[in-house]
């Protein structure tokens, strides 16, 4: 059966198919909750190598089923069949599919990890493998030469081959993708979710497969995230802390007596209702507060908190509903609320939890907030309603209290206004005499208020409240406006004073601001205007003052700076009210430019750096000239602003400001360009770089500008946990220690946040305890009884124990070392022996009385003795020898790193053999008599190895990494041994290395001052067999000792530098490397170099995608549309191409890119068919045999066979598709292709196309057909609704084309069009509506012309996303491209226009760049004879992709 997927899609298919099987999985999962503990779809992980499509960890145990999941887009060809030869052949210079499956299965039967492991593919068996194969399984002692004796030398013998086969599976799918779709959709729809949450657990599967750590670290999906995903929610407490004051006071007493009396009484709800700015919000959050501290039980959700705030989404019922749950399990953990609560069942468990709570005489209270907010910003309260229709009728014992501004009956949820009528509300009061006077006590409290000398001062505060209270009305935000325009002018500070200031009396702002404004001279009301023209914050406020004008006199700033705030040190309006009132005032459009002109001179001349580098090219384009915004964005420029210091944020503005700069200005090429950079500013930092905090540590250091180390402090709270330890050191290191202690307060705010439920991303509150740890050194309030309570009270040990550590180790407290020596913890601990070193290098660089080290220890290891005798120079026999315990290793589960015993027990007999030669007595030995499995012989020759070093470096005073790594050359490496017991177990050597290195440095210190490291070393090092000096760094850099010399580390940087231009790397790695050499160079005094390298880290993180990035496809697809529909000659782009696409498969992981090569050849043989001879070359010359096959197997397909040469050429296919390319060729043409393919099938052997099997498939779940002969045109809104009842039971755009196609037909077009427009107007259908507008067009063109036909393209191209290769086929939007370039050639500009902004951005968004497709774009253009723009456009894409690969040495590869 021939497939009809296009050619550009077949990658897309592939996802789809694998992301259905994983669905398969998952719905398993969620029918079974005990099934496993989590899986995940591409786990990017060397542990399951080859096998890790589909990984699943059964439950409760450490044992893992893996699954590859291979697709092809047709099944049926023989040469994409399911044989041996495919599943042995080896890819390129690597492995072949059956060895990797074979070493990874290996490996986990050696560590008892295997559960099941096995392909699932489409490919259908030949015949030979299907002979072979028992239901999934193959029985290798059925099977026959040639192919028995090749598997078993590939498995290592007979045996290892048996072993694989017996637990391997080979699950054939005769399904086609929506086939498949179908049947998994049928298992969940309609009984757990409708089409609408199929679709969306669709997307959450498509997310979880293509991004890092998602939904959760290493991409873990466990039971309640397939809870949430099938009921189109997402689990957690969303953000709620809305912050109360300081100067904070209750409305009035009696008011709160009132409503505390409703909630403790019988009134189970409570409407509250405040005008804008009365402080409705903050006065729920003070009365949650007092609740919580009476020990009742308070949930609460705001359906707003602030412009700032990050949260997504806080309207939809699935967030609120979860929401609420998940606090109510925080709240009552006793209640036992699952983890995996349906949010359906809120009211069930509201009700359980009020029965609950009726001993302790308390009932439960929710708390719900800015019901207004929900219509005025999403137009609808659909997602209110269904939230009421779970809360109400309120369980027994249950008190709701309700915030809202007063809006109208529809805006409000029926059932609310049922239960709750507006006559029963309450309005919050404005501040009475008495609440007035308590905010003058508290403002007067926080800093005394200055008084006139000589007045009794109680006297005088209680004359300030009466004044405050007669002007402001008690109305809090006009209230804190007239204190502190008061305040501003000390001298006449006074109850006089603000007796003269514009009064509230009534609580209505807008009145207020049109009063302040008739009083304010023109000079304040253009700093007003100013801020509000501007659309920035300005960085204090004369800066402010300056752009709005020179001129300005002080008492003009004095008029309104009462009116402003500094928010992370940037000026602002105080309330967003004062903002909106100033662009609603007369002439403020017709002023703008006026104004612009002002902050474009401010930027020009005195504005700080960053201010001008980030809005002095918007403020032009916003002023008609946007040739900085259009053409001075470079990938030279991002480097250099990214190494400044710049935001990625504001960055991806400018670029996307400039995108729609050029688009408006027709220039398509500059428009994709800068749309392209803006895509990789946004998405390196999340796809190309996994540790920022180099790159984060190098910019702060050499960042010289203060305004832009600014913006690289930034919000704290927007900062990762690593961005925030490494900015909490560089705070240290430049003793900043108020930053230092607001980074603190800052992890302490996370540690409680997360503390409260312990859930979300795995780790999250051992990760801040360790921050906070961390920056407790900075600040200087490393506090030892509350470090080691952590410590020894967290499960997650590592991470906080390896913290505590450093952070002692770096403040140099060696008593808190001492401390956690001693802790329980440290028996968990995986690095333990670094308490030990880190003791030790505390003593030695702080000079230290040397017998101090081991006073107070109960045991002394043997590492401690050496120094302490190194340092004193005298040796003895240590009373209490404290040596590493191996009893508990014979059964432990062996893990990559190896296991921390042996490497304490390696690290042992090293310095057991240093002490003997320094003339110590030695009376103990190791034990390793409990070694007795095999699996541990290995081991057992290295402890002699270690001893035998130790004693030969202690004889000679040794004490360098040369002298150590030389001595241990006899160890044989193994690197890449086939049993994973050894490869632990050298880890574990490696690491016990490292740990003896740090004290050979040490020790050298000790005696020289010098690290012992010299000149030539690192190249000396070089040639042991056991030193990795990329390893080697990382360690370095994570110990933060920095005691190599400075010629040593320019020695190490010549090195890696060396190493990183001689090879080709994937970029990921290249970013890292580079960062980590940059921070190296930055460490050791050496700014220029450290600022060099990190600009060519950053280049790294904006370069090609390593991981399943297309653009080049896009590349070669616009190469190809200039060639075929331009006639263009294409040989000068492909020789500027071909190294960088041939040599794809090194610098990404191959994973969908591998396929790139192929469609080069596809262009090659198409369309440049004289570079196809070099070409196959070049392929052979690099060993890349598969695509040297490819390309051969396309010229067989069609050369001229009456050519001798390509008759020759011919006769040599004999290998894979050759013989069916052969065959097909026979059937199509006949002539001299009959005779050579029936000599190559009898010389070879092959099978001729199997077009004899059966095509098995199932059938597509039937959905619903109505007979739509039934609606005529008038009748189209009752079609709609009949649609809309049946949902996913029917397919309501098959329904509408049938519809259209119909009454067309029957020759009503006019009235379909009458009903579309109907349809339209009603809003019913919208998106299938808009999905069928390609067969709308040719109706609409027929009767009412092309103009207004041209519509129903542009909405064609929207809704199937046109310009995407992923979301619409490539046919449909040829069709509508050719017809443009038809019909509309004069209106292209318009179409490109019109289509370039997504459905999902907001309205007013020009920030953000047009959605323009590469290779689409240059297609349209081709086909509307704009071949100029085409070329450019196709040579804008081709030096991108220069650029983006620049940083690689393509030459050598």
């Amino acid at each position: 059966m021939a497939h009809d997927i296009k050619p550009a899609q077949i990658p897309r298919e592939g996802y789809e198919y694998q992301d259905l099987v994983g669905a398969r999985f998952l719905i398993d999962f969620f029918r079974q909750r005990d099934l496993y503990d989590w899986i995940t779809i591409e786990r990017l992980e060397a542990d399951f190598d080859g096998l890790d499509d589909i990984v699943c960890k059964l439950k409760d145990e450490q044992i893992f089923d893996l699954h590859q999941v291979k697709f092809t887009v047709d099944p049926d060809r023989a040469d994409l069949a399911l044989t041996w030869a495919w599943l042995l052949k080896k890819r390129g210079k690597g492995r072949s599919l059956l060895q990797k499956w074979m070493e990874t299965v290996r490996r986990h039967q050696d560590g008892g990890t295997l559960g099941n492991a096995g392909l699932i593919t489409n490919r259908q068996p030949d015949i030979e493998f299907e002979k072979d194969l028992v239901g999934t399984k193959v029985d290798f002692d059925k099977l026959e030469d040639p192919v028995r004796t090749d598997l078993a030398n590939l498995a290592g013998g007979i045996e290892a081959a048996r072993r694989f086969f017996f637990v391997f599976d080979f699950h054939v799918e005769a399904l086609t993708v929506d086939a498949f779709e179908a049947n998994q959709m049928a298992r969940v729809c309609p009984s757990d979710t409708d089409e609408p949450g199929w679709h969306y657990f669709r997307s959450c599967v498509s997310k979880w497969a293509r991004r890092k750590d998602r939904p959760r670290l290493n991409g873990e999906i466990h039971h309640s995230d397939l809870v949430m995903a099938l009921s189109k929610a997402r689990a957690g407490t969303i953000r709620q802390d809305l912050s109360v004051p300081e100067t904070f006071v209750s409305p009035s007493a009696s008011f709160d007596a009132a409503l505390r009396k409703r909630v403790e009484g019988n009134n189970p709800m409570t409407v509250l209702w405040g005008a804008p700015g009365r402080g409705k919000s903050t006065y729920l959050s003070q009365f949650k507060q007092d609740l919580e501290a009476d020990d009742y039980c308070v949930l609460r959700h705001h359906y707003f908190l602030s412009p700032s705030d990050p949260t997504d989404d806080r309207t939809s019922f699935p967030i609120v509903a979860n929401s609420l749950i998940d606090q109510l399990r925080t709240c009552l953990p006793a209640l036992g609320v699952p983890a995996d609560a349906n949010q359906e069942a809120l009211g069930e468990w509201l009700a359980r939890a009020g029965d609950f709570l009726n001993s302790s005489g308390k009932p439960l209270v929710v708390i719900v907030d800015g019901l207004d907010h929900v219509f005025r910003e999403y137009r609808t309260s659909a997602h209110l309603d269904h939230l009421f229709s779970r809360l109400l009728p309120l369980p027994d014992n249950v008190r709701l209290l309700v915030g809202t501004q007063k809006v109208g009956d529809e805006h409000l949820p029926a059932k609310l206004l049922s239960e709750c009528p507006r006559s029963d509300w309450l309005e919050l009061p404005r501040l009475d005499e008495e609440a007035t006077r308590k905010w003058v006590e508290k403002k007067d409290a926080i800093a005394a208020l200055p008084a006139p000398d000589g007045v009794d001062r109680e006297e005088w505060l209680t004359d300030m409240a009466s004044a405050l209270f007669e002007v402001s009305g008690g109305h809090p935000l006009h209230l804190t406006y007239t204190f502190e325009q008061a305040a501003a002018v000390p001298e006449q500070f006074g109850p006089e004073r603000i007796r003269s200031l514009p009064a509230c009396p009534d609580g209505d702002m807008a009145a207020y601001y049109r009063s302040l404004w008739r009083s304010l001279r023109r000079g304040a009301r253009s700093i007003l205007q100013t801020l509000a023209h501007a659309g920035f914050k300005f960085p204090n406020v004369s800066s402010l003052c300056e752009a709005a004008g020179s001129s300005l006199s002080d008492a003009a700033i004095d008029e309104v700076e009462f009116l402003l705030s500094v928010e992370s040190g940037d000026v602002v309006a105080f309330h967003s009210s004062l903002m909106a009132f100033v662009r609603q005032t007369e002439r403020f459009e017709e002023i703008e430019a006026e104004t612009l002109k002002r902050v474009q001179s401010w930027l020009q001349t005195s504005a700080p750096d960053y201010y001008r580098w980030a809005w002095q090219s918007i403020l032009n384009e916003r002023l008609g000239d946007g040739s900085d915004l259009v053409l001075g964005p470079s990938y030279d420029w991002m480097v250099e602003s990214f190494a400044r210091g710049a935001p990625a944020e504001q960055m991806a503005r400018i670029l996307g400001r400039g995108a729609r700069a050029a688009l408006a200005a027709k220039n398509y090429a500059r428009a994709q360009q800068l749309r392209h950079m803006e895509i990789r500013v946004l998405n390196g930092f999340d796809f190309q770089m996994t540790e920022r905090q180099f790159l984060y540590e190098t910019v702060l250091h050499v960042c010289e500008d203060r305004s832009f180390r600014r913006e690289l402090v930034g919000d704290l709270k927007a900062r990762t946990i690593d961005e925030l330890v490494t900015l909490s050191r560089f705070a240290h290191e430049t003793a900043q220690p108020a930053l230092a202690q607001t980074i603190r307060q800052e992890f302490v705010r996370r540690q409680k946040t997360a503390a409260k439920s312990r859930r979300g991303y795995r780790g999250d509150f051992e990760r801040a305890v360790a921050g906070a740890i961390c920056s407790a050194v900075a600040s200087g309030k490393l506090d030892h009884g509350k470090v080691l309570g952590l410590v020894d009270k967290v499960a997650e040990t590592d991470i906080v124990l390896d913290a505590a550590i450093a952070s002692a180790r770096q403040g140099r407290d060696g008593d808190l070392l001492k401390k956690i020596r001693g802790s329980d913890a440290l028996s968990r601990a995986s690095d333990a022996d670094m308490v030990d070193v880190s003791l030790i290098w505390v003593w030695q660089e702080e000079g230290l009385p040397v017998a101090g080290l081991i006073d107070g220890l109960d045991g002394v290891s043997p590492m401690l003795a050496v120094f302490a005798a190194w340092a004193s120079g005298t040796a003895g026999d240590p009373q209490s020898t404290e040596l590493a315990d191996l009893s508990g290793m014979d059964g432990e589960y062996l893990e990559y790193s190896g296991p921390p015993q042996l490497v304490s027990g390696f690290v042992d007999a090293f310095f057991l053999g240093y002490w003997s030669a320094l003339g110590g007595e030695v009376s103990v030995r190791l034990d390793t008599s409990m070694l007795t499995d095999p699996k541990w012989s290995w081991s057992l020759g290295v402890f002699d190895d270690f001893e035998a070093a130790g004693a030969e470096l202690g004889s000679a005073g040794a004490t360098s990494l040369v002298a150590l790594y030389t001595k241990l050359q006899s160890v044989a490496p193994q690197w890449t041994s086939h049993s994973e017991a050894i490869r632990s177990q050298y880890q574990a050597f490696l690491r016990a290395l490292e740990a003896i290195g740090y004290v050979l440095v040490a020790m050298e210190r000790n005696r020289s001052g010098q690290s012992g490291l010299m000149d030539g070393d690192f190249a000396s090092l070089s040639g042991c067999n056991h030193w990795n000096e990329e390893r080697w760094l990382q360690k370095y850099l994570a110990f933060r000792e920095n005691y190599l010399p400075v010629q040593s580390a320019s020695e190490l940087i010549g090195s890696r530098t060396g190493f990183l231009e001689r090879n080709v790397t994937q970029f990921d790695e290249r970013a890292l490397a580079w960062s980590q050499l940059a921070a190296l160079a930055r460490r050791h005094g050496l700014p220029e170099e450290a600022a060099r390298l990190n600009k060519r880290a950053f280049r790294c993180v904006i370069s090609y995608g390593y991981h399943k990035d297309y653009f080049l496809w896009s590349v070669l697809d616009s190469i190809r549309a200039c060639g075929e529909v331009l006639g263009d000659s294409i040989e000068t782009r492909l020789e500027q191409i071909e190294r960088v696409v041939l040599s794809i498969g090194e610098y990404t992981d191959g994973d969908e890119t591998h396929h790139i090569p192929s469609h080069y050849n596809a262009l090659v043989h198409d369309l440049a068919p004289q570079r196809a001879a070099s070409l196959y070359d070049t392929h052979m010359e690099g060993e890349n045999w598969i695509d040297a096959q490819d390309l051969l197997e396309r010229t067989i397909r069609s050369c001229d066979l009456s050519s001798p040469f390509s008759y020759a050429l011919a006769e040599t296919a004999i290998d894979q598709g050759g013989p069916y390319a052969l065959v097909m060729r026979s059937e199509n043409e006949g002539g001299a292709s009959v005779g050579l393919a029936a000599r190559i099938l009898a010389m070879t052997g092959a099978p001729a196309r199997n077009s004899e099997r059966p095509y098995s498939d199932t059938p597509l779940s039937d959905k619903e057909e109505l007979a739509v002969g039934d609606y005529p045109p008038s009748d189209i809104l009752r079609l709609a609704t009949d649609l809309e009842a049946l949902g996913w039971r029917t397919d309501a755009r098959r329904e509408i084309r049938k519809w259209i196609e119909h009454w067309h037909s029957a020759g009503a077009s006019n009235e379909v069009l009458e009903a579309v427009a109907l349809l339209d107007e009603s809003g019913s259908l919208n998106r299938v509506l808009d999905r069928c507008a390609d067969d709308i067009f040719p109706i609409s063109r027929a009767v009412e012309g092309k103009t207004k036909a041209f519509v129903w393209l542009v909405r064609a191209h929207m809704e199937t996303s046109g310009w995407s290769q992923f979301e619409s086929g490539k046919a449909e939007v040829r069709r509508r491209f050719e017809r443009i370039a038809s019909d509309y050639r004069d209106r292209v500009d318009e179409f490109i226009g019109a289509t370039s902004r997504s459905r999902i951005y907001r309205p007013g968004r020009d920030d953000v760049g047009p959605v323009l497709g590469y290779e689409r774009l240059v297609l349209l253009l081709a086909l509307c004879g704009r071949a100029d723009e085409a070329n450019s456009c196709t040579d804008a894409l081709i030096d991108i992709l220069v650029s983006e690969t620049s940083d690689q040495p393509l030459e050598n590869s």
